[in-house]
């Protein structure tokens, strides 16, 4: 099985698919964890999106397909992918991706949050320029004020979680993003599930329970 998270810019699916992961033995691909990373190691793809990232704009279409089919290798059972298709494009090129795969089941789960809900938990939002730990001044703050549990070094508010740049990827998403969901209907099995924080994880894990074979 490949799992499918879609869902804006801080609707929780690197947490969720961090938890499903462990859970499931899944194999967590993030793209945007992925892509900062190649950025931080000064990569050839890292100096390629890191202007992208930084003002909240979307990777050009043909550096993320060629990025995920790497990720993905020749065997892509037991995946769950976050912030991976973003458009139209990027869903067609999954469709030839997974099409290679016929005996692999792809399910799509969208993260539905309000905008306003967005906005607030990604400007709380920070992280360890150490470790890279994620940490939410709202609902996962450090003990110590805005310091780094393990680390102990001041944690810091990357670029992409500002107000202006928020709003624009909300802008991205609400334009090149909803639209493929419509597009994957009509290919994948297809769920939507709140963003309620309490609530979200025990909706996906009842959606793959129903999609992974029973033992008897």
């Amino acid at each position: 099985m490949v799992v499918i998270l879609l869902g804006p810019p801080g609707a929780g699916k690197g947490t969720q698919a961090r938890c499903l992961a462990q859970h499931y033995n899944l194999r967590h691909i993030s793209m945007g964890e992925h892509l900062r990373e190649e950025v931080k190691k000064g990569s050839d793809i890292g100096a390629i999106v890191c202007d992208f990232l930084k003002a909240g704009n979307l990777v050009p279409d043909e550096v993320t397909v060629r990025v995920v089919e790497g990720l993905i290798g020749e065997n892509p059972k037991g995946i769950i992918l976050d912030g991976f298709p973003r458009n139209l494009s990027q869903a067609r090129s999954l469709i030839q991706i997974m099409g290679r795969h016929p005996e692999v089941e792809l399910v799509i789960i969208e993260i539905n949050t309000p905008d306003d809900e967005i906005i607030r938990r990604l400007t709380a939002r920070r992280q360890c320029s150490k470790c890279n730990r994620i940490y939410n001044l709202i609902t996962d703050p450090p003990k110590d004020d805005e310091i780094c549990d393990e680390c102990k070094v001041k944690l810091i508010r990357r670029d992409d979680d500002k107000p202006e740049v928020i709003r624009n990827r909300l802008s991205l998403y609400h334009k090149e993003t909803k639209p493929i969901i419509e597009y994957l209907k009509g290919h994948y099995p297809f769920y939507q599930v709140s963003g309620d924080i309490d609530a979200t994880s025990k909706q996906i894990m009842e959606i793959i329970d129903g999609h992974r074979p029973q033992v008897s």
